[in-house]
């Protein structure tokens, strides 16, 4: 084999006389009689042949073949032809070259000869170069193929003799293994935001996750080549975030002065494309990620001497050891980030959280027979901005395990946070609750603190609400307001001071701090789908003309025919020593029976009412604001089961301390985030 360096013929072809001349003529032809016109060469990485002819006659010089393998792309030939002559003979006789692949031809150069100004030195030699990137994906898709180089120097016929010698020596390099390869995305890389306008992206300073890189290479080759890369299908998110910014612009950039050495081109359309200033056999290219959902491809490619052909990479996982191509067909392009299914989710995150590749749209977090958390899969992958104390982060949710309460404290003070510690966080296990800003909770109204949807740059619809706490006085005897059951763009109303004089007022023996947690709980209990207990009351069949109340069963309702704004039920409430306001009944819906909207004006405990059979309840007198209607309706009536959900959280001494406060396990089963029941 000869390896690759400009140099002159070798020395002996000096010295030819005519009786050498005989006998390499007498070689020649045994050889072409004994031999096969081209015989196996080595397959290895490349194969060199060296080819001395003597131009007096024809021949048809000497070959090499090769096995390419199967998936290979292309194959890089290189080819020197020096002529060495003492009086110019080199002007008369063309060298040729054939390349086959399985027989066919792919590749031909005929009647070459040397232009005398620019490739020969006089009365010294000429030298040739010829640099081939031949395609052969078409015969290497799924098998092997047998690649055949030819080279010869022939004298045209009737030529006379020139009456001196010449010469033509070659150097021919053939790279059938060449590759020119593309490193994948790292399967830790999960998108950031480098941009300096978004107040986390100190955080992403720099690391893969800012700024994921590519290298491309060729292997096994001879020459420098200018190398590119295109950056294409590149999503545009709204925002950076689930719940941050507002922009549609591109979510990978490429930015110049990160990437010294590289120049843009035009590239196919809807693509981003640089390429380097100067030949080379391997590139680097630095790539800016500004949104943490984002998605994209990457190619590389060199172009080939010539013709200027693309030849696109392959890409590999290593590319000190790359695994052997399957087929022609493997992926060219690298995906940002590695995601084998192309939903958009980098799989090391999907496999991390779930175990197995999740599904984008899917809300699944587990918990009774409620559905998740209102953020599908791709929202909790993309994650939110959050506060961390103080300080503005980033976060990536578990979409499978565990559901997430946004929530901003708009008291501007710590007491919702310590609320939520200090009682909900461990009634309602599985639920994590994550602390947010003005801005970050989406509010559209900062006199209201009304919120927009806290998932609003959800690719796949906005779902879902953050929860905020808000510091209102509130009328009547109301310690707090829900603004609704379910998911509600309005916040939840806290009246503190008035949670203050409850305890002082009435001897609670909890503390101020313990009630507000109490009421915080309750009123979040709603935003999460719960109401108060409740059972509906149907009439009587018969009411008698005394003592009417004496005869009303559990599930009945007695109207007194002479006050028509009073009617007697049986209920669990308890006696106890608070009155007033705290008995204001809450608004009803029109679904939920005849007093909807009639406000109870007092509850009178009928004395020596002896419950009726198999209850424990007393009979117990009702007087309404207004009249209530004559009708066989069922009404609703709110009850008190000694659970957090109660409608008033009374102060008995069993239910003296906060730790006596629970959900009831059936409610814990009907929690629903986000989503209306």
């Amino acid at each position: 084999m000869v390896a690759y360096e400009q140099q002159n013929p070798p020395r002996f072809l000096h010295t030819f006389n005519c009786k050498i001349v005989i006998i390499l003529f007498c070689l020649l032809a045994w050889c072409a009689q004994a031999q096969p016109v081209c015989t196996p060469a080595l397959e290895e990485s490349y194969v060199t042949t060296e080819i001395a002819l003597l131009i007096e006659y024809e021949s048809e010089g000497d070959c090499s073949t090769a096995t390419i393998r199967k998936g290979q792309k292309f194959v890089w030939m290189w080819a020197s032809v020096y002529a060495y002559d003492y009086e110019g003979a080199w002007e008369a006789f063309p060298y040729q070259l054939s390349v086959k692949v399985n027989g066919i031809p792919v590749y031909s150069v005929s009647a070459l000869t040397f232009n005398i100004e620019t490739e020969c030195e006089n009365g010294t030699f000429c030298n040739r170069e010829v640099v081939k990137v031949i395609d052969v994906s078409s015969f290497t898709h799924s098998a092997s193929a047998q690649l055949e180089v030819l080279a010869y120097a022939v004298r045209p016929p009737g030529l006379e003799d020139p009456g001196h010698y010449g010469q033509v020596y070659t150097v021919l390099t053939v790279h059938p293994r060449s590759r020119f390869l593309l490193s994948d995305t790292r399967q830790d890389f999960r998108p950031g935001n480098s941009d300096s306008a978004d107040p986390v992206a100190a955080t992403c300073s720099s690391g893969y996750d800012c700024y994921p890189s590519f290298e491309a290479r060729i292997q096994e080759s001879c020459c420098d080549v200018k190398i590119g890369f295109e950056l294409s299908d590149v999503s545009t998110l709204a925002g950076v975030s689930t719940n941050y910014g507002s922009g549609t612009g591109l979510d990978y950039a490429v930015d110049p002065e990160l990437n010294q050495g590289m120049v843009s081109v035009s590239g196919p359309p809807g693509t981003v494309a640089y390429e380097t200033a100067e030949p080379w056999t391997m590139a680097n290219l630095m790539i800016s990620s500004l949104d943490y959902g984002g998605k994209a491809k990457v190619k590389a490619y060199f172009l080939a001497p010539e013709t200027g052909e693309k030849i696109y990479a392959e890409v590999v996982e290593d590319l000190e050891q790359p695994t052997e191509p399957e087929s022609t067909m493997e992926r060219q392009f690298a995906r940002l980030p590695f995601d084998e299914d192309e939903d958009g989710m980098a799989d090391g995150w999907e496999s991390g959280v779930g175990g197995v590749l999740l599904v984008a749209a899917n809300d699944t977090e587990p918990g009774g027979g409620a559905p998740g958390d209102g953020l599908p899969v791709f929202d909790e992958y993309r994650g939110f901005h959050v506060l961390e104390g103080t300080a503005k982060a980033h976060i990536r949710t578990h979409p499978d395990q565990e559901k997430d309460v946004f929530y901003w404290d708009a008291s501007g003070t710590a007491i919702f946070h310590d609320a939520l510690v200090a009682h909900l966080a461990q009634e309602l296990p599985g639920i994590v609750y994550h602390p947010v800003d003005d801005v970050q909770a989406g509010v559209n109204n900062p006199t209201t603190k009304e919120v927009d949807y806290f998932n609003k740059n959800s690719p796949l619809g906005p779902s879902a609400y953050a929860f905020v706490y808000e510091l209102r006085q509130l009328s009547g005897g109301s310690l707090g307001s829900a603004g609704g059951i379910g998911k509600s763009f309005k916040p939840i109303l806290i009246d503190d001071a008035k949670i203050g004089q409850t305890v002082a007022s009435y001897g609670f023996v909890m503390t101020h701090a313990d009630l507000r947690a109490l009421v915080l709980s309750h009123e979040t209990g709603h935003r999460f789908g719960l109401t108060h207990p409740y059972r509906l009351d149907h009439p009587t069949s018969a009411i008698p003309a005394q003592r009417p109340y004496a005869s009303v069963q559990f599930h009945e309702y007695a109207r007194d025919l002479a006050q028509t704004n009073v009617l007697y039920n049986r209920s669990d409430i308890w006696p106890h020593p608070v009155t007033g306001s705290w008995l204001i009944a809450d608004q009803l819906s029109d679904q939920k029976g005849i007093l909807s909207g009639n406000k109870v004006i007092q509850f009178n405990p009928e004395p020596n009412t002896p419950p009726p059979p198999g209850s424990l309840d007393s009979a117990l007198k009702v007087t309404m604001r207004d009249p209530v209607p004559n009708t066989s309706l069922y009404i609703y009536v709110e009850t008190q089961e000694l659970f957090l959900m109660d409608w008033n959280l009374r102060q008995i001494s069993s239910m003296s301390s906060l730790s006596a406060w629970h959900f009831k396990a059936s409610d814990i089963d009907r929690v629903v985030v986000n989503v209306v029941q």
